[in-house]
């Protein structure tokens, strides 16, 4: 019987294999494909991260003094992603 960890894992691992497995790794097989493919993906990278601190500015709290916010569920969702994007640690 599974429990929840071994099913989260199994999800995780099952994820893992689909971005292994995608499409775009086929097409970098030079230096130069993947500095063509990072010239824009670098992009796309960059407006994520700039929506993201747009949005988490207008949701959570960074005023001085600082105030309770309005919804600190939607807060800490934010602060989740924001620690794991900014952190971007590569496991």
């Amino acid at each position: 019987m599974f429990n929840a960890s071994q099913l989260m894992l199994g999800e995780i691992e099952i994820s893992m294999q689909k971005n292994i497995s995608h499409g775009v790794y086929s097409r970098l097989r030079s230096l130069d494909s993947v500095q063509i493919f990072m010239e824009s993906h670098v992009f796309a990278v960059w407006d994520f991260m700039s929506l993201l601190k747009a949005l988490y500015g207008s949701i959570a709290s960074n005023a001085v003094p600082w105030v309770p916010t309005s919804n600190p569920c939607v807060s800490h969702f934010m602060n989740e992603i924001l620690a794991e994007e900014e952190g971007d640690l590569d496991i």
